[in-house]
């Protein structure tokens, strides 16, 4: 799933244009993609600067869904590459995003898998 996109807030408490919110009542079957793991991260690249790109490049619904859902906003950007920061400065690892013991995913272990070249198990 999407975790990156869903549940920000402004500094001011506000929801931030991310998400359903920036996409509001929007959708088209054929420019959707489906949000089952792991073939929903399969169709993105995650950029070492925080951005989200489509993989392949010319996947024309992975660029519609990172354009409506505002993937690429400032905070997600931020937030995505202070999370590669810490794992290349050995700060976090796998264990950080997922527990074993109860088989919880944190948000942004997707994003930290395909760092790793791992799925979440």
């Amino acid at each position: 799933n999407l975790f990156l996109s869903c549940g920000q807030e402004t500094d001011e408490g506000n929801r931030s244009q991310i998400c359903g919110t920036a996409k509001e009542g929007w959708f088209d079957e054929g420019a959707h993609v489906e949000p089952d793991y792991p073939d929903c991260a399969n169709r993105f690249h995650f950029l070492s600067n925080g951005e989200v790109a489509p993989k392949p490049a010319n996947d024309a619904a992975a660029q519609e869904m990172i354009d409506r859902l505002n993937l690429n906003h400032r905070e997600l950007t931020k937030d995505r590459k202070d999370v590669f920061d810490r794992i290349d400065e050995e700060d976090l690892d796998f264990s950080d995003f997922f527990d074993s013991a109860s088989g919880i995913a944190q948000s942004y272990a997707h994003v930290v898998c395909r760092r790793f070249g791992v799925t979440i198990p």
